[in-house]
């Protein structure tokens, strides 16, 4: 899972050992990464996606705090690459997973 260092460090562990990953979509904008380019980079390798949003640094809340354009870059590159694995909405709340609930269906299904 990507977490609070350069994803990239992992890259020649991933590929030698053909290991598969989590990619975290709110570590992610945490970090300032760009998030569609790292999906891009890694779904290949992806069996699990973390999708939850970031409230200045409030962690795991509600998915309307993700940009609209970036849910739905998030969502084409899904159904682009036929993703297959797994997509967790790691919320820690039950308002804001049933709010998040409401928006994946509009944008993932």
């Amino acid at each position: 899972e990507n977490l609070n260092y350069p994803f990239e460090f992992l890259e020649d562990i991933i590929a030698e050992y053909d290991l598969s990953i989590c990619i975290d979509i709110g570590h992610l904008i945490i970090g300032g990464n760009d998030v569609e380019e790292h999906l891009n980079r890694y779904i290949d390798s992806t069996r699990v996606i973390h999708l939850h949003g970031v409230d200045k640094e409030r962690d795991h809340v509600s998915i309307r705090h993700i940009d609209k354009r970036l849910l739905m870059g998030i969502s084409e590159i899904l159904k682009e690459k036929k993703y297959g694995g797994v997509l967790t909405m790691e919320i820690f709340s039950e308002a804001d997973f049933e709010e998040s609930l409401t928006i994946v269906q509009q944008y993932f299904i």
